[in-house]
């Protein structure tokens, strides 16, 4: 009997589990690679934050946040599907839209806008868009018919406070290193925390998000010289960064201990 997915209302973080149908290792490097680029444009159209990743050669982990609900004007709907769809896609869905408007039939794309806008934050839309995409273009690639993945994803909702997230991202980048893959988890590519080792900045930002709050450092204030003729000391601001050596080490740390005692348990 199938189970109704526990998701809360509003923001939430999941650690999601999909694997290949029959346990095939399908993955080899190059459909990790393409699938980690697909995965990345999932995300920057649905709003939801992959904190950490592990692709695996018949599986894979996400760690994921979901905002809560946002508006999303027009401007910033198009800007997310030339994320997903491409340009020139995107082009051609305008044109049908600027059509319709002036045939006066404007209700047509707020009804198509309104089911682009429900499949952003929420959890079981972007697992959808995400597995799709890329079964569509696993199977085209290779000639192949049928799904590619089991049915059903399997999720669990981590609740608590910033120990649960961090326990569970340290669990999931070690995937690589419990199966015997690496020997440390900074020399997997295909994971948050490899991804970032190498320089990643959104996989970064997903590790910092992980500590919430206390990943940024205040710079020294920089002087913004305008185009609009401001001058030295007339347009003075703040400029926060992400100190990736601190959030590094720190993850590093939770590595080796949260990530082996969710083992364990």
């Amino acid at each position: 009997m199938r189970h109704a997915r526990v998701k809360l209302e509003g923001r939430g973080c999941y650690h999601v589990v999909s694997r290949i149908v029959d346990r095939n290792f399908r993955l080899t490097d190059a459909e990790k690679e393409i699938f980690r680029k697909m995965m990345r444009k999932a995300e920057a159209f649905s709003g939801v934050k992959i904190l950490t990743y592990a692709l695996m050669s018949n599986h894979f982990h996400l760690l994921v946040e979901v905002p809560e609900k946002q508006d999303v004007n027009e401007d910033e709907l198009v800007r997310r599907m030339r994320i997903l769809y491409g340009q020139a896609r995107v082009a051609d869905t305008l044109r049908q839209w600027d059509e319709w408007r002036s045939m006066g039939q404007a209700r047509l794309v707020d009804e198509e806008q309104v089911r682009l806008r429900a499949r952003m934050g929420d959890i079981s839309a972007f697992m959808k868009t995400l597995k799709q995409r890329y079964s569509v273009s696993y199977n085209a690639r290779h000639k192949r018919r049928g799904t590619l993945w089991e049915e059903r994803f399997k999720s669990v909702l981590v609740e608590g406070r910033e120990q649960a997230k961090a326990t569970v991202a340290a669990y999931i980048d070690l995937n690589p290193v419990r199966a015997k893959v690496v020997s440390d988890p900074k020399e997997y590519r295909w994971s948050g925390y490899g991804e970032a080792c190498g320089g990643g900045r959104v996989a970064r930002e997903g590790l910092a998000q992980v500590h919430e709050s206390r990943h940024l450092e205040v710079s020294s204030t920089e002087v913004h010289r305008h185009k609009t003729g401001h001058k030295r000391g007339q347009a003075a601001a703040e400029v926060v960064r992400l100190d990736w050596r601190r959030v590094g080490a720190r993850y590093r740390v939770l590595l080796y201990v949260a990530g082996e005692e969710k083992r364990e348990a």
